[in-house]
């Protein structure tokens, strides 16, 4: 009897590690899935009339950091009421764990995109490096730049 109460809380202890470990590396995929999602539909709502140049501002500043912010800050007023592509749909296809510690995520991340510009629509897959450094307890995107995944 004590025998098989032993087995069962082994088995108990291992679902329990296993089923940490799942959501451990589950939270850093949904880490980096929310940021560039939140990134994309910022950028590319304020770039179609949506979102107001303020609050595409201000949401720019609460989920980057580092050079990317700079460098998307600058983005929202040079390209405003041009003719760059518009995104009509995404989808992440493809999202791997590159590194994970207590303050940074690397991510190889694959997008399939479906855009609208003056040639028509196109639908098209990048893949991108990415890296989310954590400011006071929050990840925020640092890096986003294309890559081979």
């Amino acid at each position: 009897m004590k025998k098989r109460r032993a087995v069962c809380f082994s088995i108990i202890c291992l679902i329990v590690i296993f089923t940490t470990a799942f959501a451990i590396a589950s939270g850093d995929e949904a880490v980096v899935k929310n940021l560039i999602y939140q990134r994309t539909d910022t950028l590319s709502g304020f770039y179609s009339g949506e979102i107001e140049r303020e609050d595409a501002i201000n949401k720019i500043k609460s989920i980057e950091t580092s050079h990317l912010m700079e460098e998307d800050l600058e983005n929202i007023d040079l390209y405003f009421r041009t003719d760059i592509e518009r995104v009509k749909k995404y989808l992440i296809k493809d999202l791997n764990i590159t590194q994970s510690d207590k303050d940074i995520i690397c991510a190889d991340v694959a997008i399939e995109w479906q855009s609208e510009g003056l040639s028509g629509e196109e639908t098209f897959t990048c893949n991108y490096k990415v890296i989310c450094l954590k400011e006071e307890n929050v990840y925020k995107l640092a890096q986003f730049f294309e890559g081979s995944v």
